[in-house]
């Protein structure tokens, strides 16, 4: 479990604040675990007051944990033995509260990517060579399986029965909860990842389709959401077998250079930290487009977009 709140340190020097909501309860009530709507067994609930585990309870096949005769008192409910996916709660214990109330809990609190089979394609925000994997228990955090991701970021887990499971990634140190399902729509994952002020963000790759840009030249600006500059985005262009042809980065204004390179057709990436990567088929010959292109990265979890000026 050590190896578990490792992997769930946040970004160092970025802060990362959170809001619980609040529970008003009477000395006797239970907490009831689920998973998008299927009761989870064997979740540990437990009632901090600090850093001090105060009481515990385990949920049972209904996914129900009960506590009685608690002392009045504030104490801070924490569902799921991994803080990176536990839903928690400011709890408030009152004499004269009804009792036997139930407080709804979900675990994993991050809704799990669904998928047929456990390989696909992994992607960073900046270049890296090579990811480790670890396929994690959940509930008891063994770890199951660990594979290397190749140059091309591809990994497989075959042979993994359904379920729900952890996928530890190394670097950059962040979880993702996975659902094995045979039949699933989704086949394979394909998943960006990348860095917010809390710690590792990922998202499916094929919620945004790969647009297809024709251009004279590449050149142009990097934009957010809020059409404000960002300053040290990547720009790449890939050609056949996802050799790098060429690399420039956006400066203060968002602006990056024109690139030289023959007339053809390539991959073009552009990603920075904390934002969704853009990736596109670009043809660049005479006859395409001569307005300087403008690309906007969505934050994780959004689509990024580009459009000649």
């Amino acid at each position: 479990m050590a190896a578990l709140l490792a992997v769930l340190a946040a970004w160092p020097g970025l802060p990362c604040s959170m809001t619980f909501r609040t529970e008003v309860v009477g000395p006797n009530f239970r907490v009831q675990a689920k998973d998008r709507g299927r009761p989870v067994e064997g979740i540990p609930i437990k009632l901090h007051i600090g850093m001090v585990v105060k009481y515990q309870a385990i949920t049972d096949k209904n996914g129900i944990a009960r506590f009685h005769n608690l002392p009045p008192g504030s104490y801070f409910l924490i569902a799921g033995p991994e803080p990176g996916f536990a839903d928690a709660a400011n709890l408030q214990v009152k004499p004269a509260e009804s009792s036997e109330r139930t407080i709804p809990v979900h675990w994993p609190n991050a809704t799990p990517l669904v998928t047929a089979s456990l390989k696909g394609t992994l992607d960073l925000w900046y270049q890296q060579t090579s990811l480790t994997l670890e396929l994690i228990e959940p509930l008891s955090g063994r770890i199951l399986k660990s594979v290397e991701t190749d140059e091309s970021g591809s990994f497989d887990f075959p042979g993994i029965a359904p379920g729900l499971y952890l996928l530890s990634v190394t670097p950059p140190n962040g979880l993702i909860p996975v659902d094995v399902e045979p039949g699933a729509a989704t086949a394979s994952l394909d998943l960006d990842l990348g860095f917010s002020s809390c710690g590792l963000q990922y998202m499916d790759r094929k919620q945004c389709p790969r647009p297809e840009l024709h251009l004279q030249h590449l050149e142009g600006r990097v934009i957010d959401a809020t059409e404000a500059a960002l300053p040290f985005a990547e720009i790449t262009l890939l050609g056949p077998g996802d050799k790098v042809v060429e690399r420039t980065y956006s400066i203060g204004a968002g602006s990056f250079p024109s690139l030289d390179v023959a007339d053809g057709t390539y991959q073009l990436v552009v990603r920075r930290n904390g934002f969704t990567p853009l990736r596109s088929i670009l043809t660049l010959d005479s006859n395409g487009a001569s307005s300087p292109l403008e690309v906007q990265l969505g934050v994780l979890g959004f689509c990024s977009s580009a459009k000649t000026e």
